[in-house]
């Protein structure tokens, strides 16, 4: 009987071979389209027109506004849990240095806007990694809605500075 359990340990498993026969095939398979990819980067095609290359370079303009420090006191906590919170946030678009003007212009509404935002936020959607994200979206969208509603420039990123929970 032990010598059958010892016979069974040492014949290779068809499941096993079969698989080391995919592996086998599959591998140069993926190195090669992966060699092609990166092998054969795209080709540049020059404008026909130089003035629309112009237009296209202008309306990539893009700029980065720090905004100043916000400290806020998170839904649900009782006053005993705070976000504090430093944001850049980049234009893009036609007129984004201008833009940083008109944001300027409207610091107190959006500080407000912001204030708002974050403080109805409870410790739960600001800890982790997706919520996060979806403050950086939520930001984008209302200075997008707000000061950039009828502006060629879009708020396209925001970046965290700084942000602490406690």
């Amino acid at each position: 009987m032990a010598d059958d359990d010892a016979q069974d340990a040492e014949l290779p498993s068809p499941r096993n071979g079969r698989l080391l026969i995919l592996l086998l095939v599959l591998a140069p398979l993926g190195g090669g389209a992966a060699f092609g990819a990166f092998s054969h980067p795209p080709e540049k095609t020059a404008p026909d027109d130089p003035h629309a290359a112009e237009v296209a370079d202008r309306s990539q303009e893009s700029a980065l506004h720090e905004m100043p420090e916000l400290v806020v006191n998170l839904a649900g906590s009782q006053g005993q849990r705070y976000l504090k919170i430093r944001l850049a946030v980049q234009l893009r678009g036609q007129g984004a240095e201008k833009a940083l003007k008109e944001l300027n212009e409207h610091k107190v509404v959006v500080r407000d806007m912001l204030i708002r935002l974050l403080s109805a936020k409870t410790i739960d959607r600001v800890e982790s990694s997706d919520a996060k994200e979806a403050i950086k979206l939520e930001v984008l969208d209302l200075l997008n809605r707000t000061v950039f509603s009828e502006s060629p420039v879009v708020a396209e990123r925001v970046f965290f500075m700084e942000f602490l929970i406690q």
